[in-house]
């Protein structure tokens, strides 16, 4: 299996396995309009990188998961074959800009307070709560990670630890561009690696 075959792969079993679960929302320009409706769609899929959208407008760059390799390993006893291990990174981008179930409060003695509280599905408030989308999506992620042995006849390698969170800079803070919302996994997997003939001669 070549690298390319290899990312490839781990592309399709995301957009196969992971996106057809999660819909999240799609950025609009007419966020501050108060007739804003919201559009839902799956994550877009990418390799390696997320096109903008003016080179791929028919694939949102938000909500997506990108795919990428930080470092492949490769190990040979003797002459026969040997142990390949790829460390994978699976980036995602969420877009949230706030609620829109608004909870409108309202006058009545029988609840604590004597206030309570109804859900206004027409309203829309700004909030900071739209890095939820990006934990629950990591969430779903992580939870097929751990429930895989094999992803397309790669093992996954949870002896090497999995690691995620969100994108900080370099003094350690959380990355804000909201609506934006980014974040990361990182896992390993592996499989087998045959020495070709040409890699035994010495040219």
């Amino acid at each position: 299996m070549t690298n390319v075959e290899l990312i490839e792969d781990l592309r399709c079993w995301i957009k196969e396995e992971i996106a057809p679960r999660v819909e999240l929302k799609v950025p609009s320009e007419d966020v501050d309009d108060v007739d804003y409706e919201p559009e839902f769609a799956n994550p877009s899929v990418f390799s390696y990188f997320v096109p903008p959208s003016s080179v791929n407008a028919d694939l949102p760059h938000a909500p997506s998961i990108c795919v990428q390799f930080l470092d492949t390993e490769e190990q040979f006893k003797g002459i026969g074959t040997g142990e390949k291990s790829i460390r994978v990174r699976i980036s995602f981008i969420v877009w949230n800009p706030g609620e829109h179930v608004v909870f409108e409060p309202h006058e009545d003695i029988s609840k604590l307070g004597g206030v309570a509280y109804t859900p206004n599905t027409e309203g829309y408030a700004r909030t900071l709560d739209g890095w939820k989308d990006l934990v629950n999506l990591q969430d779903e992620t992580l939870k097929h990670i751990k429930e895989t042995e094999y992803i397309k006849g790669m093992r996954v390698d949870l002896d090497k630890g999995i690691k995620y969170g969100m994108y900080k800079d370099e003094e350690d803070s959380i990355y804000l561009f909201y609506p934006y919302w980014q974040g990361y996994i990182d896992f390993s997997v592996k499989l087998g690696a045959t020495r070709v003939a040409s890699d035994l001669l010495d040219i």
